[in-house]
């Protein structure tokens, strides 16, 4: 009898045991789909906020969530490689046909024509789950071009230039993104400093023996308000986008122009008794410059670690410095040339634009 009650003891308790984990297994496999649907359902919300333009105010519950497509740093290096171009084909030298003709020589003076050449640019920049944000850029092109030597037609009459440009661009503006299906648009605004040096060395030489060299120099520094538009189409849905940029910036600053010239002609030779002259000009004003600038092009982006992406982009670039192509007249102060020479014979009288036409290519990282 005893054996009996145990074994119906065990078999109720197996039976009470096998009912619990019954109802456990169930409420596990319930809590499960449960927790699926709950991730699906956030994951809709999530598209349909970013198919509306974000919407991650201040008062968002999960901002990282929603708005991970435009909150974080975002910096990068870009090479432009350009080359730049002034207005009627004139390089910072050359108006220097009253010169050649004092020497005894026919023609133009020739050109230090630049080439294609690197100019790095970098940028850093942060936005928050609204998308506005602030970046610091940077562009910078240095550049030599020559020594070119040509002879002019006289009695062994040479010239030799050599000529230097040297830009900076440095910008601090606040930025604003704004998504729209597949379009990205970035405004930005905000303040630039542009600086401009040129710099050109001529040197004159013919029998007699006869020299002449004259060394010219103009700097531009100012400052004024930049904006500038971007517009970013992803290509279905791929990692591809097609882009477009455009800036515009209005900077007023001083201008410092000087020349220099030295002569030496112990013979006489030019009849002028110009042996052993040396004189130096300079002249300081205010000039107002406006620089545009456009880039179109493609960029490849990539999700990388820790919520990063990685993005390369190539592009066409284009520049104009309205005004800052040329000198102004600068040595037509010195007494013993003003004399002599026949107008439009100063050692620098151009002004006109300064221009680049080029590439760029950058990489940069956005978290």
């Amino acid at each position: 009898m005893r054996l009996s009650t145990r074994v119906v003891m065990v078999a109720v308790a197996v039976a009470c045991l096998g009912s619990a984990a019954l109802v456990r297994a169930e409420d596990i496999a319930y809590t499960s789909s449960a927790l699926a649907r709950i991730d699906a359902l956030e994951a809709d919300v999530r598209a349909l906020r970013e198919q509306l333009g974000g919407g991650c105010g201040e008062n968002a519950v999960d901002c990282d969530a929603c708005c991970h497509a435009t909150a974080g740093w975002t910096g990068g290096v870009e090479i432009t490689v350009v080359q730049p171009f002034f207005e009627d084909a004139r390089n910072p030298s050359t108006n220097l046909a009253g010169l050649v003709g004092l020497l005894g020589g026919a023609g133009t003076p020739s050109t230090a024509s630049f080439g294609m050449n690197p100019a790095p640019r970098f940028w850093i920049g942060k936005q928050n789950c609204d998308g506005f944000g602030g970046r610091v850029r940077y562009w910078q092109y240095d550049q030599s071009a020559g020594p070119v030597a040509s002879p002019l037609g006289g009695p062994g009459l040479t010239e030799t230039v050599l000529a230097g440009l040297e830009v900076h661009a440095l910008d601090v503006e606040m930025t604003q993104v704004i998504n729209w299906d597949r379009w990205v648009f970035t405004l930005s605004g905000g303040g630039r400093y542009g600086s401009v040096h040129l710099t050109d060395a001529a040197s004159f030489a013919a029998a007699g023996p006869v020299a002449l060299n004259t060394l010219t120099s103009q700097r531009f520094d100012g400052g004024g308000p930049t904006v500038a538009l971007e517009g970013k189409r992803y290509l279905g849905s791929s990692n591809l986008a097609l882009f477009a940029n455009s800036r515009a910036s209005l900077l007023y600053g001083n201008v410092k122009r000087s020349a220099a010239i030295a002569i030496v002609d112990p013979q006489d030779v030019t009849g002028f008794g110009l042996d052993g002259l040396a004189a130096a000009v300079g002249s300081r004003g205010n000039d107002l410059i406006t620089v545009l600038e456009l880039q179109v092009g493609a960029e490849w982006s990539r999700e990388i670690r820790y919520g990063a992406k990685f993005f390369a982009r190539g592009a066409a670039e284009a520049q104009v410095w309205q005004g800052a192509g040329g000198f102004d007249g600068i040595l037509s102060g010195i007494g013993a040339l003003d004399a002599i020479l026949p107008p439009g014979g100063e050692i620098a009288s151009t002004r006109g634009d300064l221009g680049f036409i080029g590439a760029a290519f950058a990489v940069g990282i956005a978290r």
